[in-house]
């Protein structure tokens, strides 16, 4: 399963959220993706490592011109798409609690048929 994240400074409870998210499933096969929608480079790469975003995080530095908040129609962040494990988006924009039961119910689906 991997999730994708759209935003490198999210509110400020969210990445400690997405943290402890990531550290309780990414062994039953979560992917995290930060895709960032900055300008500046030093300043992504700065929030990157304050947030302790682990996992693949990446940018084109072009900011809502980005041609992922285009394909995906971000208009807000932060902005998340939940995709299984044949990547298909199966949960768009969910946060905290409801971001986390969607992403165990998904891994344990998951894990019943293997």
């Amino acid at each position: 399963m991997k999730g994708a994240a759209g935003s490198v400074k999210p509110e400020a409870a969210a990445p400690f959220l997405i943290i402890r998210i990531y550290q309780t499933y990414h062994t039953k096969g979560l992917e995290i993706i930060s895709i960032s929608l900055d300008h500046n480079k030093m300043e992504w790469l700065k929030a990157v490592g304050e947030d302790g975003m682990i996992w693949e995080n990446g940018s084109d530095l072009k900011g809502q011109q980005s041609e992922i908040a285009r394909l995906f129609f971000v208009k807000k962040l932060p902005y998340s798409l939940l995709l299984d494990e044949d990547n298909v988006i199966v949960a768009k924009n969910l946060q905290g609690n409801i971001l986390q039961e969607k992403i165990a119910k998904l891994l344990k689906k998951q894990q019943i048929k293997k």
